[in-house]
C-alpha cells in the first residue's frame, strides 16, 4: 500500500527529522521535494498546491523559529496537513432509527463492488450487527453466482431470486425479508457499466428512491488514479452519495487518489480493501493512513489485528509450556497460522515504524515461502511426531520429506531451527515467565 510514495516521502522525512536548524532555503528544498512525490504519486496538482502552501504558512508561525527541532516539527506539520485532508466528519456508517439500515453500493464494472459487499457483510457480522447481502447486478454475468459463493464461504446471508429479472422488484423484496427477520443492515449490490451512461444512472436512481437508504456508497479502484475523482463527481451529482470505500490499496503502490479523492469531492471514505481475503478490509483512520504514507508505519491497526488472534488462555497455557520444555510442533503450527490470520507479511511489517520495505527486496517472499515450507512439513508429520520432536529419527525425517515434497535437508533445518526457537523462547521467558505473564494478564502484550 502506498509502497512508491510511501518510499519516497519516508526518505525525505529521514533526512529531516533530526535537522536542528533550517534556513528558509531548506524548507523550500523539502516542500519541492514533497510537491514532486505527491505529484509523481498520481495526487491531484490542486490538492498538491493546497497541501504545500498550507504547510509553507505553519512555518512562518513564530513558534516554528523557536523550535529546538524544527526538522521534526516540519514533518509533524505535514502528517497533520494529510490528516485534515484525509478527515470527514461522517466517516460513521448512518444507521436507521426505526427499521433496519439500508446501504446502497454503487461503481463502474471492475471497481470490485461485489466482493466489497460481502468484505461489509462479513465486517459487520464480526460487529454482531445481522446483515443480509442482497444479489442485484442482472447485468455481469456470474455476478450473482460470485455473490453466492462468497456468502457460502463465509457464512453471509443473502437473498437472490434468478427467476426475477427486475432490479427494483429484487430490491424492494430484500427490504421485506430484512423487516420481516429483523436484520439491522441491508447491503445492496448493483450492477456496473464499463462506462458511466444514462441508462445505468435512471436504473440506479429509480433504486435509490424505491429503497431509500441510510447510506449510498460508491466503490472505487484506487488504481484508476486521477480518473476516480472524475467517477466520484459523476455519482455524486447524480445520485447523492454518502462517502466511499476505495478497494485494492494493496496493489496501489501510487496511493495518491486516496488523498486527493476527499479534498476534491468532499465526501468521506468509510472503508479501504486492502486485499483479495474477505477479511482484508478495514475501516479508515485518517491518521493511520497518514502515518503509513510517511513510512511512520501503524501500531495501532497492527496491535489490533494481533488482540484479534490472541486467546489469553492459550497464550498463558503457551508459556508454561515453553517453561516446561514441552513446546512441540502443534505449538509452532498455532502461532504460525495466528500470523498468517493477520495478513501477509508484507502486510504486517508494513505497520512497523523504521522498516524500508524496498530495502528488504526478496527477503519478505522468501520468508512467507518459508513459512508454507515449515506448514508443509509439520502437516506431514503424525501426531505423535508433532507431540514429540525427539523421536524424529532419520527414517521419519525421509518420510515428512516424501509427504511434504520437501528435502530430506530441509526438514533437518526445520528440526534445527525449531530447537534453536525452544532455546531461545525458554532463555527469554526464564524459570518461571511470572514477568510475561503479567504481561499478558495486563492485555498489552501481543501474542
Amino acid at each position: 500500500m502506498f509502497e512508491n510514495l510511501s518510499a519516497k516521502l519516508s526518505q525525505i522525512t529521514r533526512k529531516l527529522i533530526n535537522q536542528r536548524r533550517l534556513n528558509e532555503n531548506d524548507i523550500n528544498d523539502f516542500l519541492r521535494q514533497i510537491r514532486m512525490a505527491l505529484l509523481e504519486a498520481d495526487v491531484n496538482f490542486k490538492v498538491v498546491k493546497s497541501l504545500i502552501e498550507s504547510i509553507k504558512n505553519e512555518t512562518h508561525d513564530p513558534e516554528f523559529s523557536k523550535s529546538l527541532n524544527p526538522g521534526y516539527l516540519l514533518v509533524e506539520i505535514l502528517k497533520q496537513q494529510l490528516i485534515t485532508i484525509l478527515t470527514s466528519d461522517n466517516s460513521e456508517l448512518v444507521k436507521s432509527n426505526k427499521n433496519c439500515s439500508k446501504i446502497l453500493l454503487v461503481g463502474i464494472q471492475g471497481s470490485g463492488k461485489t466482493t466489497t459487499a460481502a468484505k461489509l457483510s462479513f465486517y459487520l457480522n464480526k460487529l454482531n450487527q445481522k446483515t443480509l447481502l442482497v444479489a442485484n447486478d442482472l447485468v455481469r454475468p456470474a455476478a450473482i453466482d460470485q455473490l453466492i459463493k462468497l456468502a457460502n464461504d463465509n457464512e453471509l446471508d443473502i437473498y437472490y431470486d434468478k427467476k426475477i429479472n427486475d432490479s427494483i422488484k429484487i430490491a424492494e423484496n430484500s427490504l421485506k425479508l430484512s423487516s420481516d427477520n429483523q436484520y439491522q443492515w441491508t447491503i445492496i449490490d448493483t450492477a456496473g457499466r464499463s462506462q458511466l451512461d444514462d441508462e445505468m444512472m435512471k436504473e440506479l436512481i429509480t433504486i435509490k428512491n424505491k429503497v431509500n437508504p441510510e447510506e449510498c456508497i460508491l466503490v472505487v479502484d484506487s488504481m484508476i488514479g486521477q480518473t476516480a475523482v472524475d467517477i466520484a463527481n459523476s455519482f455524486n451529482e447524480k445520485l447523492g452519495l454518502t462517502g466511499l470505500i476505495i478497494t485494492k490499496l494493496d496493489g496501489d503502490s501510487k496511493g495518491g487518489s486516496a488523498v486527493s479523492i476527499v479534498k476534491e469531492t468532499g465526501l468521506p471514505i468509510k472503508f479501504i480493501g486492502t486485499g483479495e481475503k474477505v477479511d482484508e478490509f478495514d475501516k479508515f483512520y485518517p491518521d493511520r493512513i497518514s502515518s503509513r504514507i510517511l513510512g511512520m508505519g501503524d501500531l495501532q491497526t497492527l496491535a489490533e489485528k494481533a488482540s484479534e488472534q490472541i486467546d489469553h488462555q492459550k497464550a498463558e497455557d503457551l508459556t508454561k509450556k515453553i517453561v516446561s520444555d514441552s513446546f512441540d510442533f502443534n505449538d509452532l503450527l498455532d502461532q504460525m497460522n495466528s500470523i498468517k490470520k493477520m495478513g501477509s507479511l508484507e502486510s504486517i511489517i508494513n505497520m512497523i515504524p523504521g522498516v524500508n520495505l524496498n530495502q528488504m527486496g526478496s527477503k519478505l517472499s522468501e520468508n512467507e515461502s518459508k513459512m508454507n515450507k515449515m506448514k508443509y512439513m509439520i502437516d506431514s508429520m503424525t501426531p505423535i511426531e508433532r507431540r514429540n520432536p525427539n523421536i524424529l529419527n532419520v527414517s521419519r525425517r525421509k518420510r515428512i520429506a516424501t509427504g511434504s515434497g520437501l528435502t530430506h535437508i530441509e526438514v533437518n533445518q526445520l528440526i534445527n531451527q525449531f530447537n534453536q526457537t525452544k532455546k531461545m523462547m525458554k532463555s527469554f521467558y526464564g524459570k518461571n515467565g511470572r514477568n510475561l505473564n503479567k504481561l499478558i494478564k495486563s492485555g498489552n502484550f501481543p501474542n
